[in-house]
């Protein structure tokens, strides 16, 4: 089939493809209006190792350990109790939206935060 039978039929069958054409724009605009809307918020922190504790007062010591630490805290973050503590720290009224820690593989102990969450002041205050 080339250009000129395409637009032969075309002008043939316009009454079916301009009725096609406006189902597909109502099924898009209804999608669109039924929609919930998700706002996302991150923030990135770091966790730094201090001269006490078991290093024996050098933090060097730690540094072989890092890869370990990492998922663990990462996955501590994400936890039940974790979430129960975040939600007393919410100002009143703010839900605590869906949660996501994830680390970084060269920096094993930089965490970023994902908060999702249906208003925008839920998804800031739950990153942070």
């Amino acid at each position: 089939m080339d250009v000129a039978e395409f637009t032969q039929a075309l002008r043939r069958r316009w009454l079916t493809f301009l009725a096609a054409l406006m189902l597909v724009l109502a099924a898009a605009a209804l999608s669109l209006a039924t929609q919930h809307k998700v706002y996302e918020a991150t923030s990135t922190f770091n966790i730094l190792p201090t001269a006490t504790g078991a290093s024996g007062g050098n933090p060097l010591l730690l540094l072989n350990s890092f890869g370990q630490i990492g998922p663990v805290y990462a996955e501590a973050a994400g936890a039940p109790d974790t979430k129960a503590l975040a939600r007393t720290k919410l100002p009143a009224g703010t839900a605590l939206g869906a949660i996501s820690v994830r680390t970084f593989k060269d920096a094993q102990l930089v965490f970023k935060v994902v908060a999702r969450s249906p208003t925008a002041a839920g998804a800031q205050a739950s990153a942070n």
